[in-house]
């Protein structure tokens, strides 16, 4: 141990050959990444809430303290996603989640004070650390940055051949467990880990081997120790692939007025990829390469991450990781220090920018720790006292089911059944502690692809299916509809349930029985983007109606999608006047455009029946196939 402290303590020693007093040397990065962290609390509430996101983080929750089995969720997030979504929704799940939080902030500081300081001055390098840890949104996407310094550091100035086999399989444990907690994000990690360990002891391809079999241990060991089924893992493994391939072409957005960023991001990633080059002459040719391959990683997975959904919120931490990016390059010569210190001022004031920083007084409340603080003790305080936190907990269900008011006959509908929430409210099941039993893709807007929207049909047509589904109001995401989010899961909801319950704004279905008859060609009709086509006529009362989109995807549209996002969102118009967004991938359908009243929903009560459809926002020609389907009165 005295050999191992005295290498990292000469790697930690400043360039130049100067040596500070050894116990400083030693701690003051670690030291000063803890009160970095605490400063720069990233957690903002821990109240359970209503609404999209707040509802997906009390259910990952809910899944780990009831025992829900994640082979049976599609979700990018798996058994142990609560610990990046802490929530004060259940006993004994807050504190491991503040506690993870807090090392993934302090892993950050001192990675980011670690390599700057080897070539920047301490100041500098504890200024940028502050920083990106004080403007980085709430902890998320934290992991693959922490493991991008890590291995830029390997790559760049290497570690004792001792420490190097130490922390080899750690890397592939924390990239295992960071693949149950965000499969995208241990994924990047892992490659990103990937490159290091080929810098690493005991050798390179054995050094992979070795991360790469501590990764897949740890996914099977914290896998089964969550209690899930050790089968249903690939299952849950695929799924999440198709969420996170399917992210892309599910959800484009393009908030107004921020174009300018994507030129702002070109110009700072390559003036760091230009100068870091530059700088990277002692290095050597497959070190240099490395670090390429490096930033490569983790520029690809910014700009998906700041981009696809392009709003402040995404981009907004994109550019507040290339700070930590600029600080992890090895700044060379006393020309490539300066122009490494500008290069991260640059990433600084552009972070600033994004997030809407105008002036000094706007840049200064944007650092302003004060409110972090605040809540860092607030939150220590709350982790500290288990009775604070159950009162906590009961005034926040209280407080939820005086939001969203259900009116009893509802609740009594619900009681004593297992439920599913749609599409997307699972907070309602927290606050009314109702039986969760949720269809594998529990909130409808990630039904991205077709072969997500059979798995949400097929488990609501299965032994499996709840016995009741609360259907709510509510407003949908980027002009999404209930007809084009999930048109197969709808189809199945039709066919196996019938209305119990229904009130303005809520509605409990009822499991009976599959009450439909087979699917029927009426007729397949080949159509121009933007073009009128007459719907079919139902060929009986009890008869509805639905349409296949059949719509060409060339393998440039297909390249594009998956290295950045679709132009947009095919758009379905029925009689110029109900129009919705749908995924080129879903809108196979059958997306429902005639609803006969044998259906006896409240929501089709007043009409559903449509004679004209248009297709707009995609190439032609397109193929719409348009089926027919039987649907028995509600019996009882």
């Amino acid at each position: 141990m005295t050999a191992l402290a005295t290498s990292i303590r000469a790697r930690l020693a400043p360039p130049g050959g100067s040596r500070e007093p050894d116990a400083w040397t030693r701690w003051w990065p670690l030291l000063a990444a803890v009160v970095i962290a605490f400063v720069t609390w990233p957690v903002g509430s821990l109240t359970p809430a209503n609404g999209l996101d707040p509802s997906w983080r009390i259910a990952l929750h809910m899944a780990v303290a009831r025992g829900v089995d994640f082979g049976d969720i599609a979700f990018t997030y798996g058994p142990l996603g609560f610990l990046e979504a802490p929530v004060n929704a259940e006993a004994h799940t807050l504190v491991p989640a503040l506690a993870w939080i807090g090392l993934l902030q302090v892993g950050l500081a001192y990675l980011v004070i670690v390599c700057a300081r080897r070539t920047l001055t301490w100041p500098v390098a504890v200024l940028l650390a502050f920083a990106c840890c004080r403007l980085l949104d709430e902890g998320r996407e934290v992991l693959p940055l922490v493991a991008f310094l890590w291995a830029a550091y390997v790559v760049q100035w290497g570690v004792p051949a001792r420490l190097g086999r130490v922390l080899l399989p750690v890397s592939g444990v924390v990239c295992g467990a960071g693949i149950l907690i965000k499969i995208n994000e241990g994924v990047v990690a892992l490659a990103l880990c990937a490159v290091a360990a080929w810098w690493l002891g005991p050798g390179r391809w054995r050094a992979l081997g070795i991360l790469a079999g501590s990764a897949a241990a740890a996914v099977v060991v914290l896998w089964t120790a969550f209690g899930n089924g050790v089968t249903g893992l690939p299952g849950w493994v695929v799924a999440s692939v198709r969420i996170a391939a399917g992210y892309s072409a599910g959800l484009p957005y393009e908030a107004p007025g921020r174009g300018w960023e994507y030129a702002l991001f070109v110009a700072l990633v390559a003036a760091i990829a230009w100068f870091a080059w530059l700088s990277g002459e002692g290095l050597g040719r497959g070190r240099r390469i490395a670090v390429g391959l490096l930033g490569a990683i983790l520029v690809f997975s910014l700009f998906k991450h700041g981009f696809v959904r392009h709003d402040l919120g995404h981009s907004a931490s994109t550019f507040t990781a290339l700070i930590a990016g600029a600080a992890a390059i090895r700044w060379t010569r006393p020309s490539g220090r300066l122009a490494g210190a500008a290069v991260c001022a640059a990433t600084v004031v552009a972070s600033l920018a994004v997030l809407g920083a105008t002036g000094v007084p706007s840049a200064l409340r944007l650092l302003d720790p004060r409110p972090n603080i605040e809540t860092a003790w607030d939150h220590a305080a709350l982790a500290a006292k288990p009775g604070v936190r159950a009162r906590h907990r009961e005034d926040a269900a209280a407080d939820l089911r005086a939001l969203h008011a259900i009116p009893q006959p509802v609740i009594d509908a619900l009681r004593g059944h297992p439920v599913h929430v749609d599409p997307y409210e699972t907070s309602i099941i927290w606050a009314y502690d109702l039986d969760w039993r949720p269809a594998p893709v529990f909130q409808d807007y990630s039904i991205y692809t077709n072969a997500l929207d059979r798995g949400n049909a097929d488990m609501l047509a299965s032994a499996d299916a709840p016995d009741r589904i609360l259907r709510h109001g509510g407003p949908r995401i980027d002009g999404h509809s209930p007809e084009g989010e999930g048109p197969e899961q709808l189809r199945s909801m039709i066919c196996g349930y019938v209305q119990d319950v229904a009130v303005p704004g809520w509605q409990v279905l009822r499991r009976v029985p599959w009450r439909c008859g087979p699917e029927r060609p009426l007729a397949s009709v080949e159509a121009v983007a933007g073009a009128t086509v007459a719907i079919p006529p139902a060929p009986g009362p009890d008869e509805m109606v639905m349409a296949r989109l059949d719509i060409p995807v060339s393998l440039r549209q297909r390249l594009r999608t998956a290295l950045y996002k679709p132009h947009d969102l095919p758009e379905v118009l029925l009689n110029e006047g109900y129009a919705y967004r749908v995924p080129t991938d879903v809108a196979r359908g059958p997306l429902l455009m005639r609803a006969p009243a044998s259906v006896g929903w409240q929501d089709y009560a007043p009409g559903f029946s449509f004679d004209r459809l248009r297709v707009s926002y995609t190439a032609s020609p397109l193929r719409i196939d348009f089926v027919a389907m039987r649907v028995s009165p509600a019996a009882g």
